[in-house]
């Protein structure tokens, strides 16, 4: 849990790793880059704004304004870290605070859209903000699974998706309880948000549930890690991922990392300025 206390440490840690980010990121739009794959998804993916993203990112504005409009207090049941357990906010407030910003949540919407997932895993919906993005990529015929531990906010995102003519599969529940049932399903996701209990062991812990069930089916897939910079805890946990023998390619963008699981390729990583 993240306590007042702990704040300074953390924006210390923040800005300390801000720092390094700057002067060890490199591969501006693909720059020295040699693998085809990973030039093309830094090129014309992460660094490229396309014309597609307009109505996106109308939709994704539409969808956050409607949420800072909305002053009901909820309890924001949290089982990770991030904020006190059982916290009394308005919906407003969260939106401010603890949603994907629209660069971010657009480079979603785009990634979304080039690799076109039959279905998605999205741990930590909050009010839906990250979940709208990846929804407008989806094809017709495409699913998006998203857990959420706190109830109020899932019944807010819910609403939301809802009212604005997004069918979502939203599921509450703990994490740890919930992940194996999905993994265990017969359609695996090859598209994974983790954006939920910022610490190295839960990180870790889903990190290697994932991978092993890629790893049991045979399936190349890409799980995008939110926050890996946000505290001493999530730096380390994004190290050790990288180093992890099953993922082949890591692309570190400060707020969020991705690593891709892709047979028959060598082992990369890239820092890229963003």
């Amino acid at each position: 849990m993240i306590t007042k206390k702990l704040l300074p440490h953390i924006n210390i840690h923040i800005a300390r790793e801000a720092a390094r980010y700057y002067i060890k990121s490199g591969y501006w739009r693909g720059h020295r880059v040699h693998s085809p794959f990973v030039y093309h998804i830094v090129r014309h993916i992460i660094t490229t704004r396309h014309r597609t993203d307009q109505q996106a990112q109308r939709n994704g504005r539409i969808y956050r304004n409607a949420l800072l409009a909305d002053r009901r207090i909820i309890s924001v049941t949290d089982l990770g870290t991030g904020a006190p357990r059982n916290n009394q906010r308005t919906v407003s407030q969260i939106a401010q605070k603890a949603a994907i910003s629209e660069k971010y949540g657009l480079m979603l919407y785009r990634l979304v859209t080039e690799l076109k997932p039959q279905r998605i895993l999205e741990l930590g919906t909050s009010l839906g903000i990250s979940t709208q993005y990846m929804i407008q990529a989806l094809t017709p015929d495409a699913i998006l699974t998203s857990i959420e531990g706190s109830p109020e906010c899932a019944q807010i995102a819910s609403e939301k998706l809802h009212g604005v003519g997004y069918s979502v599969d939203l599921r509450v529940g703990n994490f740890d309880n919930m992940l194996p049932i999905v993994l265990a399903e017969p359609q695996l996701p090859t598209f994974f948000f983790i954006d939920g209990n910022h610490t190295r062991q839960a990180t870790l812990h889903y990190f290697n549930l994932i991978s092993s069930e890629l790893e049991r089916r045979n399936t190349d897939a890409v799980i995008v890690f939110d926050d890996i910079h946000l505290s001493e805890e999530m730096t380390s946990a994004w190290d050790t991922i990288t180093h992890d023998e099953r993922v082949m390619t890591s692309i570190d963008l400060f707020r969020v990392g991705i690593v891709f699981f892709r047979k028959g390729c060598q082992k990369e990583y890239y820092c890229v300025r963003w």
